[in-house]
């Protein structure tokens, strides 16, 4: 079970990165909400980390529960392969939304939007819960040491055709570029 560790492991490590980048975006929103003043910049560039961050873990949660699927049946993952599509779409129709500038939305507009993100950052907060507790569950169980070979170079074909050239170093970056950005509106 020790190599199994790994690849699971990888996928914890990208949970607390998506949490990190759900937490900047929570702090965004709240500090709009509450009239504070917030470089508008912020938001885009969060969606398109958690756009792009995202695609690449939820092709690899779905590996996972490929291998899961051919030694056992359960419920909980087509519940969480359905999860994944909503939060994908979720996610597109807040990036839709939000090429309109927020500073052009009336404030009604603007509520109405950010309630929209701090729900999408609910929902993404529970599904990682439900994926450590009921996933990783499954998979400590019904995978092997082979599968977690097997899923280790899974991902690096995913993360091959999947990030940008500049690769995850590029999108973590842009979370780095928010927290300097928020950080320096603590300041002000």
């Amino acid at each position: 079970m020790v190599m199994l560790m790994r690849s699971l492991g990888l996928l914890l490590e990208e949970h607390r990165v998506m949490e990190r980048a759900l937490g900047l975006l929570e702090t965004a929103s709240l500090r709009l909400l509450r009239g504070e003043p917030v470089d508008m910049r912020v938001f885009p560039l969060l969606l398109r980390f958690l756009r792009e961050f995202d695609l690449q873990h939820v092709e690899k949660e779905e590996r996972v529960c490929s291998h899961i699927r051919r030694r056992v049946s359960s419920r909980i993952l087509e519940d969480l392969a359905s999860e994944h599509r909503l939060l994908e779409e979720s996610l597109r129709t807040l990036l839709g939304i939000l090429e309109e500038d927020l500073k052009s939305m009336d404030g009604d507009r603007v509520r109405s939007v950010l309630g929209d993100v701090l729900g999408y950052v609910r929902l993404r907060r529970v599904h990682i819960s439900r994926v450590e507790s009921h996933i990783f569950n499954l998979a400590s169980s019904a995978l092997n040491e082979d599968d977690d070979r097997r899923l280790l170079e899974e991902f690096k074909e995913v993360e091959a055709t999947t990030l940008n050239p500049g690769g995850r170093g590029e999108l973590l970056n842009i979370l780095e570029e928010v927290e300097i950005v928020l950080r320096s509106e603590d300041e002000i």
